[in-house]
């Protein structure tokens, strides 16, 4: 801030945060006891005499599909190609033929399921997170989506010379 003194700068400064608009709408929680004086004085913070309760979202329509789909994600490979899908094995629209929840040792549901498409590997989460997150990363845990990688980080490896 060029043509102010540092004197002139603190001057601003308090007569900023002492102003009534800018403590009602920060809020004195972080203001000291200036604000707090500052705000007592006001007559900008008058409470409502009845606060008014919230009301409950309506209720969905029995047409609306189901927000949980059994084909929960999809994501592509774009370095090798691979195809990778979530499944949620809770999912309403489950086909018959999908493969049932399993759970682990602690007795937790497994309820994702990834499968690499293209190599016909799969593996079993209990949160959509984590399943999501393993998909993007399948070289993890899919034997050939490894082997692809490490072959196309070798075909498009910098030569330094």
């Amino acid at each position: 801030m060029a043509g102010y003194s540092e004197a002139r700068r603190a001057t601003a400064k308090t007569q900023r945060s002492d102003d009534a608009h800018r403590v009602v709408a920060q809020g004195t929680a972080n203001l000291g006891g200036r604000g707090r004086r500052a705000t007592a004085r006001s007559d900008l913070l008058s409470a409502p005499a009845e606060v008014i309760p919230e009301r409950p979202p309506p209720p969905r329509p029995a047409s609306w599909p189901s927000a949980r789909h059994y084909l929960a994600k999809e994501h592509r490979r774009r370095d090798i190609g691979s195809r990778i899908v979530v499944l949620d094995l809770g999912a309403p629209d489950r086909p018959a033929s999908a493969p049932p929840v399993i759970e682990d040792h602690d007795g937790a549901a497994m309820q994702f399921l990834v499968v690499c498409t293209d190599h016909h590997q799969q593996k079993h989460f209990k949160t959509f997170g984590t399943a999501w997150r393993s998909a993007k990363a399948s070289h993890q845990w899919c034997d050939r989506c490894k082997r692809e990688l490490i072959a196309f980080h070798k075909l498009h490896a910098r030569v330094g010379g």
